[in-house]
């Protein structure tokens, strides 16, 4: 019973050391000692590219659309 209490509150420690850290907003990481990418800098960057990621699969359907018109428009000519 001793060991598992121990082992809760380590567990538990951890968990607070995490959380302080995570809630830091100038937390980041150093590449090689040239610049420092932020916290708000890597949300702002996966953000923009999920955007970017989303405006280009609905131009890719888009475009799937028009070929299939397309070659549609071309069978009803022949």
């Amino acid at each position: 019973m001793h060991r598992k209490a121990s082992l809760s509150r380590a567990v538990h420690t951890a968990a607070l050391v995490l959380s302080s850290h995570l809630e830091q907003n100038d937390l980041g990481v150093s590449i090689w000692g040239f610049a420092l990418l932020t916290k708000p800098l890597i949300l702002t960057a996966l953000s923009a590219m999920t955007t970017a990621l989303a405006i280009f699969l609905q131009f890719s359907d888009c475009q799937k659309q028009m070929e299939a018109e397309f070659q549609n428009a071309n069978r009803a000519l022949r």
